[in-house]
């Protein structure tokens, strides 16, 4: 035995008549499963080594090459599926309970789509559906624990040798709800089944080394009656041929089975967890002991998993993937390569026809070679017929119906196709083939995403009603504790909101956030909407007479225009706009000169060029426009550069250029005595605004004179935030 890992004892397993029997059923039914399924697996290897393009044992002299098709196509489409961050917005089904929508909404889509890594989880179910042509996750609540041993006492003997006395303490490394992807191969389900829905049963298999299966089910009863060895198939191992493989020797136990013999199975446990909807059973057998069998544990009384398809297949459970669409295609470009290489091989080392006596390594070609025959001897290569265009003409023919069967083009990764000119071309081509992506956003926004999102509320209403506990360090016991979640806010501020039972309550219905879906391609938008700018432009202003009166207002937004303009072609606004942008000197330096009194009003207005709040664009005589929206203060018209429009802005006076600063640290300092939250916006911190709120600290007729320390802590918290919201601006437009 290791010196690492423990020895385990093992009692023996007895089970009753009951137990026998139940354990019977679950592997008679994983073998019915099985057999039904035999035909998929056989084509999951098939499109396994289509993916990874693997080169077969062949002559020496001839062609290995596989060409990457199917990698190609299942790599482009999961570059485009992958992009899409799907996310859930649930409405409550009850007027009462439309708050708990919001934190519901932000449970799953920050908490547990982080805690569970859902973008990697998703990107596994992106790969199994391509691939395969079907996807499985599953939702659960999982929590695991594990023994460590920390150090109590230490001293050095008189000998030099140190001296360690340890305390073991129980560790929860995770208590939560949570979804994970699950091998293809690892998940049974009904033979009758045509979707989770209509399936009667499933069940998962899952291998552990016996001593991680010890630590996984170490609260269970009977798990140390469980021996290692059994049915440990795995993918990248050759099978046996063995129906009965599976079910471990036990004494008087399920089954009777033969042990698996080879290497490494006599140190894995096959853990076997069935799910009966009809009969509402929830079923654990490892190694043929029955482990756990109870009830389904969970309200919603389903079969805990989301499956998902890439092309559907109406009344069958499996889908096709892209792998088995261009299984043909792929064969077929394999062996127009192969052979179109073999014949330069031959062409180039030729076989020869003599007769004479000579061996393979005396005719390999070689530089200045001389072979001597006899008089009236013959040798002379045989010549080989050479391959035409026609080979390449059939390979660019082969690869056309790829891509009409797919829909996956060269265009999705910005390659330009033969004859295509314009960018535009190029993007009018992509766009065709986004149109089959999104029809697979579709099926997986409504039948994997939705299934997942309701399996996740009610899951979590479920759970987060329970008591929550945490290990104590020093007594080594299970506390309650308050429930903490995680939640990432808007500029990556990162909250710990405390969960009670009454913020989970209420029916939801679970919906894909608009937007969530493939959008258009941004060259097309930004393509249409520049066509279309000529047409608009001119109602784009008032029509006035000759005095100057409106006679017909303009129809559309100018400002709006541009800004989707630069929406549709994913351009930095600020490369455009006119800004207060820092004047080579950064805002840490200006904000020491208000604070020591060297800057007066007037150049800190010329010299806050960088502040988001004064951004706009300037006509072609310097003089300011109207802010887009949400903007605080109009631009300095001395500093406006050239634009496209024309309007007259008078400039701002000092104190309107002040007036928001003012406002805004007021309305900060009198959340902050109320002890209210306050939400720092980007782009709208001046030097300022942080010198009015250093001035209220230490003004001794101030509103924080007779404030609670509390309050002037935060309020000291709240201006450094600030400064270094600003430093951080202020690198940015350096940079």
């Amino acid at each position: 035995m290791s010196a690492i890992l423990p020895e385990l004892k093992f009692r023996v397993y007895r089970p009753s008549k009951a137990e026998k029997e139940v354990v019977d059923n679950v592997y008679t039914r994983k073998l019915k499963m099985e057999s039904e399924r035999q035909s998929e697996e056989n084509r999951w290897d098939d499109w396994d080594y289509l993916y990874v393009s693997a080169a077969e044992d062949v002559d020496d002299y001839r062609a290995t090459i596989n060409p990457p098709l199917t990698f190609s196509v299942i790599e482009t489409a999961k570059t485009e599926l992958i992009n899409q961050r799907v996310r859930f917005q649930l409405n409550a089904k009850n007027l009462d309970f439309e708050e708990n929508s919001q934190i519901l909404e932000d449970i799953i889509n920050k908490h547990i789509w982080h805690k569970a890594d859902g973008d990697l989880e998703y990107m596994k179910m992106i790969h199994d559906t391509l691939l395969y042509g079907t996807a499985m996750m599953k939702v659960h609540y999982k929590k695991e624990m594990r023994t460590v041993q920390d150090i109590v006492d230490y001293k050095v003997g008189r000998d030099g040798k140190e001296e360690k006395k340890y305390k073991k303490r129980l560790v929860i490394d995770f208590d939560d709800v949570t979804f994970e992807h699950i091998n293809i191969r690892d998940f049974y389900v009904d033979e009758a089944a045509t979707s989770l829905q209509d399936a009667r049963d499933c069940l998962e298999r899952k291998i552990y080394d016996i001593h991680e299966f010890r630590r996984m089910y170490q609260t269970w009863p009977k798990a140390d009656q469980v021996q290692p060895g059994g049915d440990t198939f795995d993918p990248a191992l050759p099978r046996e041929e063995s129906l009965d493989q599976g079910l471990a020797p036990t004494e008087g136990g399920g089954g009777g089975g033969q042990a698996d013999k080879r290497e490494h199975a006599d140190s894995l446990v096959e853990v076997i967890e069935y799910w009966n909807k009809p009969m509402d059973r929830h079923i654990v057998v490892a190694n043929g002991v029955l482990i756990f069998d109870e009830p389904m544990p969970y309200d919603h009384k389903e079969l805990p998993y989301v499956r998902n398809v890439d092309v559907m297949i109406p009344d069958e459970f499996y889908g096709i993937g892209e792998a088995e669409i261009l299984q043909h295609f792929h064969n077929e470009m394999k062996l127009l390569r192969r052979m179109s290489l073999d014949n330069k091989h031959l062409s180039m080392h030729a076989m020869f026809v003599t007769d004479q006596n000579f061996d393979d390594a005396e005719l390999f070609p070689e530089p200045g070679k001389v072979l001597q025959i006899e008089r009236g001897g013959t040798l002379h290569p045989l010549q080989m017929p050479q391959v035409g265009d026609n080979v390449v003409q059939q390979l660019e023919m082969l690869r056309k119906d790829a891509e009409d069967a797919t829909g996956i083009n060269r265009q999705l990764i910005g390659a330009q196709a033969q004859g295509d000119t314009t960018l535009g071309e190029v993007q009018l081509l992509k766009e065709s083939a986004l149109k089959r992506i999104r029809l697979k956003v579709k099926v997986i926004e409504a039948l994997a995403m939705k299934r997942l999102g309701s399996l996740l509320v009610s899951t979590v209403q479920q759970i987060y009603r329970r008591p929550q506990y945490q290990v104590d360090g020093i007594t080594g016991k299970q506390l309650e504790v308050p429930r903490v979640v995680r939640i990432e806010g808007k500029g990556g501020r990162i909250d710990f909101p405390e969960i009670t039972p009454d913020d989970v309550r209420g029916d939801q219905e679970v919906e894909i956030i608009p937007g969530s879906s493939l959008p258009l391609s941004r060259g097309l938008q930004l393509r249409s909407v520049l066509d279309m700018f000529p047409q608009m432009e001119p109602y784009t202003r008032d029509v006035t007479d000759e005095q100057g009166n409106v006679i017909q207002e303009a129809i559309f937004n100018i400002e709006e225009l541009w800004r989707f303009i630069f929406d549709a072609g994913d351009l930095p606004k600020t490369a455009f706009t006119k800004q207060r942008a820092v004047d080579d000197v950064g805002a840490e330096d200006i904000l020491g000169a208000v604070n020591q009194g060297k800057m007066t009003d007037q150049e800190l207005r010329q010299n806050l060029q960088g502040q988001r709040q004064v951004q706009g664009i300037a006509d072609e005589e310097g003089a300011a426009l109207q802010p887009v929206e949400g903007e605080q203060v109009p631009i300095v018209p001395e500093q406006a550069q050239r634009g496209v429009l024309q309007t007259e802005q008078p400039a701002p006076s000092a104190d309107e250029v002040a007036a928001p600063d003012i406002a805004a640290a007021e309305d900060h300092t009198d959340r902050i005595l109320a002890g209210e939250e306050v939400f720092i916006q980007e782009g709208f911190i001046t030097p300022r605004h942080i010198l009015i709120h250093e001035r209220d600290l230490d003004d001794p007729n101030g509103p924080f004179v007779d404030a609670p320390v509390e309050m002037r802590n935060a309020l000291e918290d709240h201006i450094e935030q600030e400064k270094e919201l600003l430093r951080d601006s202020a690198e940015q437009i350096e940079l």
